[in-house]
């Protein structure tokens, strides 16, 4: 078992950071401060999107949805993407089968 603590940092307006590899994939954590976007761009490989703290508007392809706490997204490989916090944002990403 492994246990991993990722605070709630906002030290910079987008902090990315590994919390764990595995085999067929890796875990990270993604910190936007209000109003800050990740740019559109393809996914490498599929991964669950998992807002642990805030709101964040998910845009793919021409679809839009607003993920906060108790919301699951998804996205699958080569899907077109991006995010744009809404409130101050911590998110977990499960990226499965890669890990770019």
């Amino acid at each position: 078992m492994k246990v991993i603590n990722y605070p709630a940092l906002y030290e910079l307006p987008v902090s990315k950071r590994m919390l764990l590899e595995f085999d067929s994939g890796m875990v990270m954590n993604l910190q936007l401060k209000r109003g800050e976007k990740i740019p559109r761009h393809l996914a490498p490989c599929e991964a669950i999107i998992v807002v642990n703290e805030g709101k964040v508007y998910f845009r793919s392809g021409d679809k839009e949805e607003v993920l906060e706490p108790g919301i699951l997204g998804k996205f699958e490989v080569e899907d077109d993407h991006e995010f744009e916090a809404i409130e101050n944002s911590s998110i977990v990403i499960v990226k499965v089968n890669g890990k770019a």
